[in-house]
């Protein structure tokens, strides 16, 4: 899921919140069988960069860091990225200022 979804449009009426299933089922329940969490556990937004696995998962995996993974995801984008040609008036331009510097 993007992370251009955590700016969406929040609606706050009674269905998202599930205000009436929260009186149903109160504290210690389990909201995992209910219908409601049914049609809405994908809306929620998982951060792509986060780890929220366990310790022992964690370290399974290789134990990387945020700073490790912001890495990765930064040069896996660099890599994708498309780098338009300049005009050749453009480029002539540059290379006018270069020689002048």
């Amino acid at each position: 899921m993007s992370g251009i979804r955590c700016l969406a449009e929040m609606k706050l009426d009674r269905e998202p919140f599930a205000l009436d299933l929260i009186l149903e089922i109160g504290p210690g329940g389990s909201y995992l069988t209910s219908e409601h969490t049914l049609n809405h556990f994908r809306d929620f937004w998982q951060p792509a960069l986060y780890s929220r696995l366990r310790i022992n998962d964690w370290k399974q995996r290789g134990s990387k860091r945020l700073a490790g993974r912001l890495r990765e995801k930064t040069i896996a984008l660099m890599r994708r990225a498309h780098t338009p040609e300049l005009p050749v008036s453009v480029l002539m331009e540059i290379e006018y200022i270069r020689k002048r510097a």
